[in-house]
């Protein structure tokens, strides 16, 4: 009996010795190259829309990656809407009498994550904040994330000035 009670002792002291040693979360570093997204102070009336992840030939063929988008008119809302070989692509309703729709359409890796803020300078000068949070913790996809990052803003004066920038924070780990 006594026998059992040392080799239980030693089988226990291993299994916690194992247990600690091992490492059970990968080691990672963030890299941030847009920290004052958190902080910034955006506008309440905005509203975000993620409504299209989909691939540029579904849609016009204006579309490109990178492009920018203002649109205050149904004319330019209209030329946007996919071709016919696509069915089940939807834009965000909206109403362009009160308000103006802007975007940048982006192609990121598939687990990215886009958070979007828009600032208000002045009158007449606006920044709008889209951060690509990559942060997969050593789980992978083969699959790309595109994006119009749509951001719905009251109805902004002919002569505004949107500058959009892009930032991304990235996880890295070893695995």
């Amino acid at each position: 009996m006594n026998y059992l009670k040392k080799y239980g002792f030693f089988t226990l002291l291993l299994f916690a010795s194992i247990v600690y040693s091992c490492d059970v979360a990968p080691d990672c570093s963030t890299t941030d190259d847009m920290e004052e997204f958190e902080s910034a102070e955006h506008l309440e009336e905005a509203a975000i829309y993620d409504s299209i992840f989909l691939l540029p030939h579904g849609l016009s063929t204006s579309v490109q990656i990178g492009q920018e988008y203002r649109i205050d008119t149904e004319e330019a809302y209209q030329a946007l809407f996919p071709t016919e070989n696509c069915p089940d692509c939807r834009l965000p309703p909206i109403n362009l009498d009160t308000h103006t729709l802007i975007g940048k359409y982006l192609n990121e890796a598939c687990l990215s994550v886009f958070a979007r803020k828009i600032i208000k300078i002045d009158e007449t000068h606006y920044r709008y904040l889209i951060k690509v949070i990559k942060d997969s913790r050593c789980v992978t996809a083969t699959c790309l994330n595109f994006s119009f990052n749509f951001i719905a803003v009251p109805k902004l004066p002919a002569d505004a000035e949107v500058e959009i920038e892009v930032g991304h924070r990235l996880v890295e780990c070893e695995c």
